[in-house]
């Protein structure tokens, strides 16, 4: 998300359209309210699926979160839906 914002200015405050997964947006909302701010011309489209993909895939985080049943514990996104 800051990415994106860097984009537009780096182009001049061309617009640009950043797309984030739901779990990773939660990483840098701060880059919304920059948007907003600057009057920067970024389209955020937030992708719905419901879990931290990005930690689900990381094997430290699991080996950390499953409690043995290699189930992870808090990387899902459903309460509430």
């Amino acid at each position: 998300m800051p990415a994106s914002l860097g984009v537009s200015l780096g182009a001049g405050r061309a617009p640009v359209l950043c797309i984030v997964g739901d779990g990773s947006a939660m990483y840098a909302p701060q880059a919304l309210w920059t948007a907003a701010h600057e009057h920067l011309p970024v389209v955020f489209a937030v992708v719905n699926n419901r879990e931290y993909d990005i930690l689900k895939k990381s094997e430290a985080v699991l080996d950390r979160t499953t409690g043995g049943n290699g189930h992870a514990v808090g990387l899902d996104l459903v309460d509430p839906a």
